[in-house]
């Protein structure tokens, strides 16, 4: 693992089902706590429906799952509670150039209204590491790492 970052690991839990060997049914159950994933867990938390999130590692991603975030996603996460901790650790982009070979062809300056840029970068393993510490605060979402899914 990079020695750059600490990593926070998310101990296995066997559920109460598991510890019984009986079979149980969840709402909604969500492979994978990437980005997406625990996004989708918690806009159904967020809508009131209990949610499952099943993942094969006990830590997040190691190195980047995207190299930038665009606006909208950032809408979404905001409206969520996790962009505002994003956006301060990563860097909002002011200006997009656009080259042709070794030529700068075009530029654009973006402005924006606080909280959402229109885009940040961060390094990737922030995107799920800020996600899974509210997932796995939040009522109606259960984060269950070290499980395999395949």
């Amino acid at each position: 693992m990079h020695s750059t970052y600490t990593y926070p690991r998310f101990a296995y839990r066997q559920s109460d089902e598991q510890r019984q060997a009986r079979p149980s049914r969840h709402p909604v159950v969500v492979i994978g706590a990437g980005p997406i994933g625990l996004t989708a867990a918690l806009e159904c938390a967020a809508r009131g429906l209990p949610v499952v999130v099943l993942d094969d590692n006990d830590t997040v991603s190691i190195g980047s799952r995207a190299v930038c975030y665009a606006k909208r996603p950032l809408e979404i996460w905001d409206r969520l509670g996790v962009a505002p901790r994003m956006v301060e650790k990563g860097v909002s982009w002011k200006l997009g150039k656009v080259f042709f070979e070794d030529r700068d062809i075009t530029g654009v300056r973006f402005t924006y209204v606080v909280p959402s840029p229109i885009s940040c970068s961060f390094p990737g393993n922030h995107t799920p590491h800020f996600s899974g510490l509210v997932a796995d605060a939040r009522c109606g979402v259960t984060l269950r790492a070290g499980h395999d899914c395949a």
